[in-house]
């Protein structure tokens, strides 16, 4: 998750690089709030959380304290903006489950980037990538779904199947993509 949100590869987060994350997701929080965030655990005075800080930022009562009020004044002008019980963004209590969503939508920005990037009938496209990718995108947003008790849209019966099956010991989860796309494949196939 780190690593995600260190945009610039640092070894650091900085103010801006996280609160251009949440722009970009809709999360209506300042900067000026979050260097208030920031300014609970950043140790060094550098402005920017390295790992430890960071580790500190995600796990500290006071930080969480203020993320939830913070949270809790976001959840009130979602409501008046969208109206009471209309969700357009997930905006949880915990600064960690916040991040974890966040890691979610940047991997999977970067799943739909790949399948952009090779279109099916251009040069480069590989159909076995595309499906393997797809089936990523769809473990991805199970996963996403039961972090945060947020159903999927997503019911796609041969992928559904494949998923409950047992994995076979001794597995990585690439020969399991690589087995589960040859599945669809040839189940799409018929």
């Amino acid at each position: 998750m780190f690593n995600q949100l260190d945009c610039n590869h640092s070894g650091s987060i900085e103010v801006d690089e996280l609160n251009l994350m949440f722009t970009y997701y809709g999360i209506a929080i300042t900067r000026s709030e979050l260097v208030r965030l920031f300014n609970l655990v950043d140790r060094d005075g550098s402005g920017n959380l390295d790992l430890e800080e960071f580790k500190a930022f995600a796990q500290d009562p006071k930080s969480n304290g203020v993320f939830k009020s913070l949270i809790q004044r976001m959840r009130a002008e979602h409501e008046k903006r969208f109206g009471e019980g209309r969700v357009k963004t997930y905006l949880p209590f915990c600064i960690t489950k916040l991040l974890e969503h966040l890691s979610y939508l940047g991997r999977r920005e970067t799943i739909f980037e790949e399948l952009r990037s090779r279109p099916m009938g251009k040069e480069g496209h590989s159909p076995l990538q595309t499906m393997k990718n797809f089936i990523k995108l769809f473990l991805l947003n199970q996963e996403n779904a039961m972090a945060t008790n947020v159903p999927t849209h997503y019911d796609n019966s041969i992928i559904t199947k494949l998923l409950q099956e047992k994995r076979p010991s001794g597995k990585t989860e690439s020969e399991r993509l690589e087995e589960m796309s040859q599945q669809i494949i040839e189940e799409w196939a018929q």
